[in-house]
């Protein structure tokens, strides 16, 4: 039915109309005890049908505490995947190569992904609650300006501060659910990934640096400043072997041949020393690799005196 004086839906129910307080001409009073005799046989009906043996899965699945936990999960996800993506990001373009840096070019923009989540949640986070408690009777009121019982002017509602006012449906309440149930696994393949990318870089962190700082007699430079001043974007890598040494590489342009370069050493260690030893020179685009001594002395003087 209709307010007689603004003509706005109300309910048979309300004593007066919830839009202007006009008292509702139509006033029909409802049998509180028949209302809750039919909520309560709904929910005995509802009861039953849940003590059904569906199976376990099926009843984690339907129960109200996991469809709570995975609302409450999905407003926080993407807080916990901006830090793991953007870690194993840096940890894999540390790494290089080219898979190593299509994985950490697909987490940095998995992470600006969260970001972008997260910057939208906190637009919707400040919003107007809709219930309202009518001072006068204490009657909780949805989106109204009078109180639909007494008829008394409510008062504005007050901003509240919510994690997100979209719509439950059934639809995304099953993505919600779907998510906490493969949301862990990816964060703990993620952590793999990056105490992997660490551990990786530590272990062949003391290898390169070894080569690096090593200056060979009768030359006037270490290994790091031939790298750093004859070839160009060097990208380091190490090895180890089955003897448990390791062979260290490093690979670049190298601009008097026109041409990639790869630089081999053989770098082993003992009790409280180390060394390193030249194993060969590699032209990638030309094919050709040297190894005997001459040939790598005579390379390694152009780059000492570069």
């Amino acid at each position: 039915m209709r307010c007689i004086k603004c003509n706005n839906l109300i309910y048979p129910a309300d004593k007066f109309c919830p839009y202007c307080g006009e008292p509702n001409a139509g006033y029909m009073q409802v049998d509180k005890s028949q209302v809750n005799m039919g909520n309560n046989s709904a929910q005995n009906i509802s009861i039953k049908k849940n003590n059904n043996p569906n199976g376990f899965f099926k009843r984690l699945w339907n129960s109200e505490k996991f469809t709570e936990i995975a609302i409450k999960f999905d407003q926080i996800s993407n807080w916990i995947e901006t830090p793991l993506y953007i870690i194993a990001g840096i940890i894999f373009l540390i790494l290089g190569g080219f898979w190593f840096t299509i994985i950490g070019i697909f987490c940095f923009l998995s992470a600006i992904t969260c970001i972008c989540r997260i910057f939208t949640r906190m637009k919707r986070r400040k919003t107007l609650s809709t219930n309202v408690v009518c001072p006068s009777c204490g009657n909780v009121s949805n989106q109204s300006l009078f109180c639909p019982r007494c008829g008394e002017k409510l008062p504005k509602p007050s901003v509240i501060d919510v994690e997100s006012n979209e719509e439950l449906t059934e639809e995304n309440i099953k993505s919600k659910k779907q998510k906490l149930f493969w949301g862990p696994l990816v964060y703990l393949f993620l952590i793999l990934l990056i105490l992997g990318g660490f551990v990786s870089d530590m272990i062949n962190y003391y290898p390169v640096e070894g080569v690096k700082e090593i200056q060979f007699d009768n030359y006037n430079h270490n290994i790091d400043y031939w790298v750093k001043n004859g070839i160009k974007n060097p990208k380091w890598d190490a090895e180890k072997i089955s003897d448990g040494s390791y062979y260290v590489t490093v690979k670049g342009y190298y601009p008097p041949k026109s041409d990639d370069v790869i630089l081999k050493f053989r770098y082993e260690e003992f009790e409280e020393t180390y060394s390193v030893t030249p194993v060969s020179i590699t032209f990638i685009d030309s094919n050709e690799t040297y190894s005997d001594p001459l040939t790598l002395g005579v390379f390694y003087n152009i780059l000492d005196n570069n």
